[in-house]
């Protein structure tokens, strides 16, 4: 049953590894048939792969976080001259994501995650912060509800997601 009392259904956007897409870097998915089903039910969904979309293959090298002076970086672990930060930023801020109601995207993920992923500190040590293509759709897009597939799985953190998804659908 459709929620909603106009014919437009918000967009969320969903990493394509949620959705069961072989996309990650080691050729796997993370698959969350439960929750894709509850959303499929109120939303559009939207897939994106930052990595595959700035032209990584599958599988591929593994990218980490570092800190590079005052930046935070996202490099090849194999390659730290292979620096994916820019495209990644460039991608959070393309026309075709505009129209997105609210994200749900991968915890711990160099490009996806939002409070989990590790950023490797210049004195060995290891904070937990956003990966660098949700930092900037979040920096771009503030009133867009961002959240870590993770976080759902509590009936009450999924409800008060959709619940900020339609509102700011609403306030569009």
């Amino acid at each position: 049953m459709n929620r909603f009392s106009t014919k437009t259904v918000p967009n969320i956007a969903i990493s394509r590894c949620l959705l069961g897409e072989a996309v990650r870097y080691d050729g796997n998915s993370k698959f969350q048939p439960n929750l894709i089903k509850k959303l499929e039910a109120v939303f559009t969904l939207i897939p994106i792969c930052p990595e595959v979309e700035i032209g990584l293959g599958v599988p591929r090298p593994p990218i980490h976080i570092i800190e590079m002076g005052a930046e935070l970086r996202a490099v090849v672990i194999e390659d730290p001259d292979i620096d994916l930060t820019q495209p990644l930023q460039e991608l959070a801020s393309e026309k075709s994501l505009l129209d997105i109601d609210g994200f749900i995207v991968k915890a711990r993920s160099p490009s996806c995650g939002l409070d989990s992923t590790p950023h490797l500190i210049e004195d060995g040590s290891t904070i937990y912060g956003a990966g660098i293509f949700s930092a900037a759709y979040k920096k771009a897009n503030p009133l867009v509800p961002m959240v870590e597939a993770e976080t759902l799985e509590s009936p009450q953190e999924l409800e008060k997601f959709i619940e900020e998804v339609i509102t700011a659908a609403s306030n569009c």
